[in-house]
């Protein structure tokens, strides 16, 4: 298992029971559209990394394009998330929203962070050193 998968695993349970105890306090129960925005976060992001693992074996100019895309698409569909979530449980939209951000930047700052070695690598055997 890479240090990714772990870090990731980590992170997911952190949120999960932080959000479960955040929610317990706020309203006696986690509001019910919380869990299928966090999922759906929680599954792009695997995609994203997966995506950006297979393109960081290309060229460093291939690399960046995918990077910016991708990190582009997901902070879009996760807009589309919220917004939706938003339509369905107007009364809880703050916290889904608040817990949304908070996992969005925990999981993105670990896929980045798995990346950065990655990118270097790729620079590294670009440039000969």
């Amino acid at each position: 298992m890479t240090h990714f998968y772990r870090n990731f695993i980590i992170s997911v349970i952190i949120t999960g029971i932080g959000t479960y105890a955040a929610g317990y306090i706020a309203y006696g129960t986690t509001p019910l559209m919380v869990w299928p925005t966090l999922v759906f976060l929680m599954a792009l992001s695997l995609i994203v990394h997966f995506l950006l693992e297979k393109a960081s074996g290309k060229r460093p100019q291939i690399f960046v394009a995918w990077f910016m895309g991708l990190l582009s698409a997901k902070l879009f569909l996760s807009a589309i998330a919220i917004l939706i979530a938003g339509l369905v449980d107007k009364e809880h939209i703050k916290f889904t929203a608040i817990v949304f951000l908070l996992a969005y930047v925990l999981f993105t700052s670990i896929e980045v962070g798995h990346l950065l070695p990655l990118m270097k690598n790729t620079k590294d055997s670009a440039t000969g050193e």
